[in-house]
Formats: C-alpha cells, structure tokens, sequence
C-alpha cells in the first residue's frame, strides 16, 4: 500500500513538472475567431506579406508586405505575435524569457494574411487568437475590392494619408518660398527709394 501510494505521488510530481516546465504559450486561451467580414471591421489593419525575419523564437516578424486590404501599411513592417517588442527586449537583457497566453510564431518565408488588433510604439500587434493565417485559395478569394498596394507611412497609424517622400517632392514649395522672399526684398528696397526720393531735400 505504501509502495503504491509512493508510485502515485511520484507521478503526480512528474507531471506538475511537466506541466509547469511547458510554457504558457501552450495554453491558450482563445475563443473562435469571428467570421472573415466581422473579424475586418474589427483590426486595425489588415495585409497580405511574406515573413522576412523572425526574432524571439518567431513571435516578432518582419514582413514584406505585397497588399493591404485594410488601412495603410508599410511595404516592410514589424509585427509581434506576443508581448510587446519592448517586453521582449527587457526580458532579454535581463537573461529570461516571457511568454503570454495567446504567443503566435511566425513561419519564415510564409505568406500570411495578417490580421492587426493594435499599435505599440510603431510595433504593429497581432496574436495566436486573430484571424490570422497563412495565405490560402480560399482566402484569397475574400480579397476586397479595396484592396491597395503597401504605402509609405508610420506604421503607429494605420489607415492615415502616405506621407510623400518622393525625392524632390518639396522642391516646388522651396522655390515658391525663396521666390516670395525675394519679391518682398525688392519691394521693400523700392519702397524705401520712393520715400527717400519723396522727402525735401536739405539745403544749407
């Protein structure tokens, strides 16, 4: 009986062990992802990119964005699919690891259909309970109308007009501004001739 009881209790330690040891990544706490129409009106962005690079065992990925199909998004972005990227980075520096409940990794090479939820610090968010998901047939067939291509703008504010940093773009308002100035310069000059020209002139 003794034996036995002992044999119960240890495998009962193996087992709390092994379950603290797992990380929370493993337990998620997810409900069903809303219908592909809701789960758009809800994200903050929505685009279509190919993981370039992963950091933090592929919670944070670059992508190389090829469409949005909601908002504005950089041709090449960062995402995290778990804590903050600033989280992370203390994390790191400190020697630990942290992990969430709802961790998302990124496959590198992979083309997603990337549903975004938030922006930290120009980091766009995302996690293992959003929409999304590697790009499909089937997705690909919900492609909106309004799909665009991918835009230069701050990545801290989806859906904003692309900032023009086409070379030369403000080369028109520059020279618009020198030309104003020096108009001004000149009718001030003649001014000051008229009046001078206008004054009596002294005579001893």
């Amino acid at each position: 009986m003794k034996t036995s009881m002992r044999s119960v209790l240890a495998t009962a330690a193996l087992i709390a062990g092994f379950v603290l040891a797992v990380p929370s990544v493993a337990i998620a706490s997810c409900i069903e992802p809303p219908p592909f129409e809701e789960a758009m009106g809800q994200a903050t962005a929505v685009f279509v990119g190919t993981v370039v690079a992963t950091d933090f065992e592929g919670r944070v990925a670059t992508f190389e964005v090829t469409e949005a199909w909601k908002g504005s998004v950089p041709a090449e972005t960062v995402v995290t699919g778990g804590p903050a990227l600033q989280v992370l980075h203390e994390a790191r520096a400190s020697g630990v690891d942290v992990h969430s409940s709802v961790d998302r990794s990124y496959r590198l090479g992979a083309t997603y259909v990337v549903f975004i939820h938030g922006i930290d610090d120009g980091v766009l968010l995302d996690n293992a309970c959003s929409n999304t998901e590697e790009l499909t047939d089937q997705l690909a067939a919900l492609r909106p109308d309004t799909a665009t291509a991918p835009e230069l703008v701050d990545p801290a504010t989806p859906g904003t007009a692309p900032r023009d940093t086409t070379p030369g773009s403000n080369v028109g308002w520059w020279i618009a501004g020198i030309a104003a100035a020096a108009f001004a310069a000149a009718s001030a000059m003649a001014a000051r001739r008229r009046r001078r020209r206008s004054e009596p002139q002294w005579q001893p």
